[in-house]
């Protein structure tokens, strides 16, 4: 009986069961599966040797991963160098897909996307044949810059800096509301539920940064604020 292998890496132990029992209704007659699971992303190329033959792998991103596009780059790299012929399954947020920034290329070695807001019977379509699908037969994935507002974005970046609604109010000479109002405009549009992450790790906010400047396009120039 060939065994198939699949990684699952989620933090969320029921999540990593439901994926266990999609795949498992996959599986080609007088198949089974040997499932490995890892909470963390960096998980895999520290505890995962290369000789180890996978066939496939689910990776997350959600739950603000969306800053770890280096440590998934070089997770997918690993992959490709070590198993060239795994099937790469991202569950994600399409419109989080952004956020990867200069990440982005990577996803042409990625398989397939499950977005979680799906229903289950569209996710379980998109797993239909997963097992006999060529490697080569990734999905097109399209990268959709936002187009934020001049206001939008010298509120994130003030918002970045650490400074608060009332200070960033009084600095713009707008009502507190508005600025309110300008801050969860901006996060609906690259698909940030919060803000606060980003604030407690210097890391991330430093790549939120750099991603602002690098990638987002607005119609008006901005105007520094200090």
């Amino acid at each position: 009986m060939n065994k198939k292998h699949i990684v699952i890496q989620h933090p969320c132990f029921f999540s990593r069961l439901g994926l266990e029992e999609l795949l498992s209704k996959q599986l080609p007659d007088n198949n089974s599966a040997i499932f490995t699971h890892f909470n963390h992303l960096d998980e895999y190329h520290r505890h995962l040797p290369g000789q180890i033959q996978v066939d496939i792998v689910v990776l997350n991103i959600l739950n603000g991963n969306y800053t770890q596009g280096e440590l998934l780059s070089r997770v997918i790299q690993l992959l490709r160098l070590h198993q060239p012929h795994c099937q790469i399954i991202l569950l994600m947020n399409a419109k989080s897909m952004m956020l990867l920034g200069s990440y982005m290329h990577e996803l042409q070695n990625v398989q397939m996307i499950l977005e979680p807001e799906g229903t289950l019977g569209t996710i379980e379509a998109q797993l239909t044949g997963i097992f006999n699908r060529p490697v080569e037969s990734n999905e097109n994935l399209t990268l959709k810059v936002p187009q934020l507002s001049q206001r939008e974005l010298s509120v994130l970046r003030l918002l970045l800096k650490g400074k608060t609604i009332t200070y960033i109010a009084c600095q713009l000479k707008l009502n507190y509301k508005t600025i309110s109002n300008y801050k969860r405009s901006a996060q609906m549009k690259l698909g940030i539920t919060s803000m606060q992450p980003l604030l407690l790790n210097g890391y991330d906010r430093e790549v939120m940064n750099r991603w602002l400047y690098d990638n987002t396009r607005h119609s008006d120039s901005v105007t520094a604020v200090h």
